[in-house]
């Protein structure tokens, strides 16, 4: 943060210095500076880097192709507080949640007609970003929506009333906040006024508590549909080979895909070590040797004998992590029961979610258990 027209030194025990300008330390690593009339507050990496700006040993914005001073300039005009950003370039624990929905830049401004937010990436990511933002809001009203209607069944009648509140405030939210989307760039505008603070900071406190719950809860669950579709990709590649006969020592001719052995597993791949969060999107990536943030060797899959026989591989950035576990029998006609197991850590909390698809296979064909194992689904 920098401040213009502060006068005086700052106070504070002193923590470093860079060339003639002193570091002083105001609490943990919040470190304060000053620069002529100007006020430096940061840490010591961010008020090192302010100073080389201001000294012009750096430039003021780090924007290879203009696109960052494109949105600055053509959007910040009116307004009090501007920000502009590269997600490439943000701590992944910030820039996280909106990579995995496509945004590649982003700006937000603060100005007298109100707050004025922009997320710029592909035209068909911003669509598909819009769509989760406006499903996450439709989820949060029908939620506020039921816990009025709970709440006014009852004989609170303070929360009756904050149920009431919350209703009507999250359906006219889901109006306000309703995105545009422009080729490239989604919008959202929230005329709020400057001049009463209160209802600036209420309003902001409002919209994290409905908003950002749901959109985090619907991306979750957009999530789990990868899950279902592979399982049901596998099962289907499960019945095609116990169809078929197939000629392995101390094996019937008909069984569940293996390794030669009565009974196994095909161990989960990519491994839960490899952390699909850290990848681009939030993705696993199968690549030729791997070896990048949340990339793995997609001879996993490839050189994996059950896989193979399946003739499944995950191909493009996934979620989840997946296995196949069998037991066959020796004789006669041969028979086999197995399950599809699918997980994922949706939330990068180190809780992940299961699901799994079971069956059998005998001389009648290839048979479902009732319906998928869920658990923990949005953890």
């Amino acid at each position: 943060m920098i401040i213009e027209g502060v006068e005086g030194e700052p106070r504070g025990p002193e923590h470093t210095r860079h060339g003639d300008t002193i570091l002083r330390s105001l609490e943990q690593d919040l470190l304060v500076a000053s620069r002529d009339s100007q006020l430096l507050l940061g840490n010591e990496a961010a008020l090192v880097q302010m100073l080389d700006v201001l000294d012009g040993k750096l430039p003021a914005l780090v924007d290879d192709d203009g696109q960052l001073a494109s949105l600055l300039a053509s959007e910040s005009a009116g307004a009090s507080i501007a920000v502009v950003a590269e997600l490439a370039r943000l701590p992944p624990d910030i820039a996280k949640p909106a990579a995995q929905i496509g945004v590649e830049f982003a700006y937000l401004g603060l100005g007298s007609e109100g707050l004025h937010a922009i997320a710029s990436g592909s035209p068909e990511d911003m669509l598909a970003a819009a769509k989760i933002v406006e499903l996450a809001l439709a989820e949060a009203q029908d939620q506020l929506a039921k816990e009025k209607t709970k709440a006014m069944a009852g004989d609170d009648v303070f929360m009756g009333v904050a149920a009431i509140v919350g209703a009507h405030t999250g359906a006219r939210l889901g109006t306000i906040l309703k995105p545009k989307v422009d080729g490239g760039r989604l919008s959202i505008d929230v005329p709020i006024s400057l001049g009463n603070s209160a209802t600036v900071i209420s309003m902001l406190g409002v919209m994290a508590a409905i908003a950002v719950p749901a959109l985090q809860k619907y991306m979750r669950r957009a999530k789990t549909a990868e899950a279902k579709v592979a399982l049901a990709m596998i099962f289907q590649a499960t019945a095609t080979y116990f169809t078929e006969e197939h000629t392995t020592a101390a094996l019937a001719l008909h069984g569940c895909p293996n390794d030669g052995r009565l009974s196994g597993e095909a161990g989960i791949t990519p491994p839960l070590s490899v952390n699909c969060n850290e990848g681009p999107g939030g993705r696993c990536v199968p690549s030729e040797g791997g070896g990048g943030a949340g990339d793995y060797d997609v001879a996993l899959w490839r050189d994996n004998p059950v896989w193979k026989a399946l003739d499944y591989a995950q191909e493009q950035g996934h979620y989840f992590h997946y296995n196949f576990i069998w037991t066959n029998s020796s004789e006669g006609y041969g028979s086999c029961q197995f399950t599809i197991q699918a997980f994922a850590d949706l939330d990068d909390d180190g809780v992940f979610s299961t699901f799994e698809r079971s069956g059998a296979g005998d001389i009648e064909g290839v048979h479902a258990a009732v319906g998928i194992y869920i658990d923990r689904e949005l953890e």
